[in-house]
């Protein structure tokens, strides 16, 4: 028995696994949400209209911009557009110099565009060109299936990974690749006007009637660090889609001073974050369920971010609980003084589209999960009776989930297919090979 049940144990790990990654082709840049694979570009007068993801041919990279000492491309995994807080994988592109050539503007840095330098490919990043020229146009060639990008200053030099093969994510870009080395792409456009960014900078807080409408992002202002509950505290952690990951999302409510705020995380709501008189390394969920001195904290908005000063201990701010130390897994303090205190960037989303895109994506995962139990099924026997219990769960699963209008319930029904499939394979054999 223990020999048989191992077996369908290993089944179901080959069959189920994980649920694979959203891959940007299938899952993420999708016709439905208004996406189009390019094999021909748009007409130069109408260029203007869309937006242009770029995405590696083989492998499910997108083409970031990042900063790392300059603005430039990288290769990074596959995530919605809609949901990228930073708007980085978005571009425009522009007619450029010489026939069939374009230059490409990111959405998130848009006052200049890419470029390269004459006999020096391998300087590829954000300068100081805000009108196409030779260093900023690149030849587009589509053939099997996949776009290249061919330098116009330093002809034979196309725009490939850093370091050769290397499309892994993370990986770094230079614009004198060999034909042997290059990049393969894949574009997609989508209309302005139909892509629909969930998440809105906040530069002034709401009025205090509305902030029960929203969820709340809060970011590093100059890292891809987000604030997340753990251990009943703030950290700092490598920034992730909110949907899934409910510790990084924050509802902020109205405190006892003026321009003060509290708050408190969707994921663990009953209790504020607060600090103490005195103590202000304290720092965390304790008694409070509704805002007073220790959960207040005065909002300043400058130079492109927010600062949260303590109200109960003036002149402390939150920030890292070792000064100045910014990077994922690192603690924060309430205590901390101006020249160590973090430099916070805020996005606003309604809580009604939070909740949809988390029960989108639960029903999606759930749904790719399902065929597993149904390989467990059809490479399986067992007694009718118990066969058709099992089967019957399944479909029940399916349309349960199908038909869900929140998470719970998708939850419940996958439980209890899981409780059908435990059941099931005490009693059922492998087929031959299985």
């Amino acid at each position: 028995m223990k020999k048989r049940v191992l077996k369908i144990a290993a089944l179901l790990m080959a069959a189920v696994g994980f649920a694979p990654q959203a891959q940007a082709d299938t899952d993420l840049l999708t016709a439905e949400k208004g996406y189009t694979k390019i094999t021909q570009m748009p007409a130069d007068e109408n260029l203007d209209d869309y937006y242009f993801v770029i995405v590696d041919k083989n492998n499910d990279l997108m083409i970031s911009l990042e900063n790392d000492g300059n603005k430039k491309w990288y290769y990074r995994k596959s995530v919605e557009p809609a949901l990228d807080l930073n708007a980085d994988k978005l571009w425009t592109i522009e007619k450029g110099t010489k026939e069939n050539s374009y230059s490409f503007r990111s959405v998130k840095e848009s006052e200049y565009l890419i470029e390269t330098e004459q006999r020096a490919g391998w300087n590829f990043f954000l300068k100081t060109s805000t009108t196409p020229n030779d260093n900023t146009s690149f030849t587009f060639a589509y053939a099997e299936d996949s776009w290249t990008f061919e330098s116009v200053v330093n002809s034979g030099e196309y725009i490939g990974p850093w370091n050769e093969k290397d499309f892994t994510d993370g990986a770094n870009t230079a614009a004198n690749k060999s034909t042997d080395d290059r990049g393969y792409f894949v574009l997609y456009s989508i209309p302005k006007k139909a892509l629909q960014t969930q998440y809105t900078e906040v530069t002034q807080m709401p009025v205090d009637n509305d902030l029960a409408n929203y969820y709340f992002i809060i970011k590093d202002n100059r890292r891809d660090l987000m604030v997340a509950l753990e251990n009943n505290t703030w950290y700092y952690r490598t920034s992730a889609d909110p949907a899934t990951n409910r510790n990084m999302v924050w509802t902020i409510e109205k405190g006892t001073k003026e321009n003060s705020y509290s708050f408190r995380c969707a994921a663990e709501p009953t209790y504020l974050m607060e600090t103490e008189q005195s103590a202000g390394w304290n720092f965390f969920l304790k008694t409070s369920t509704t805002p007073n001195d220790n959960t207040s904290f005065t909002f300043a908005y400058a130079d492109n971010s927010w600062t949260f000063e303590s109200v109960v201990n003036a002149g402390q701010y939150i920030g890292p609980w070792d000064a100045n130390k910014f990077s994922d897994g690192q603690k924060t303090a309430a205590n901390k003084p101006t020249g160590e205190r973090g430099y916070f960037t805020l996005y606003s989303i309604p809580k009604a589209n939070l909740d949809n895109i988390e029960l989108t994506q639960t029903k999606d995962k759930a749904l790719a999960e399902i065929p597993a139990y149904e390989a467990i099924l059809n490479n399986s026997t067992a007694d009718s009776e118990v066969s058709t219990i099992y089967s019957t769960a399944i479909s029940t699963a399916q349309s349960t989930v199908n038909g869900a209008t929140d998470t719970e319930t998708i939850d419940a029904a996958m439980a209890a297919l899981e409780a059908a499939r435990q059941t099931y394979v005490l009693a059922a054999t492998p087929n031959s090979g299985y």
